[in-house]
């Protein structure tokens, strides 16, 4: 491992993380904040980290409607679909 994750393209290690990452945890009858990890944002609008249950990535709401938007596309036009997949090289 390189110091760097999937989703960004700056080096995690020796950073302090943007975000601490916290769950609420019941304890009997009283609620506690327990600290489960750090995360990160990057360039390209994400925001990732490492926690006591793995790896999470926040992906900004707009590329999640785009992402919607495609493949509704496609759901609308298979056939389109499929003829662009065969002409795209690898």
């Amino acid at each position: 491992m390189n110091g760097t994750n999937d989703h960004n393209s700056r080096p995690i290690l020796g950073r302090q993380p943007d975000y601490d990452v916290l769950q609420e945890v019941q304890m009997g009858r009283h609620k506690q904040l327990m600290h489960i990890g750090g995360v990160f944002e990057n360039d390209k609008g994400y925001i990732v980290g490492q926690t006591l249950h793995g790896k999470l990535v926040l992906a900004p709401t707009q590329a999640r409607e785009a992402l919607q938007e495609m493949r509704t596309e496609q759901a609308q036009n298979p056939a389109q679909t499929q003829e662009q997949g065969l002409t795209q090289e690898p």
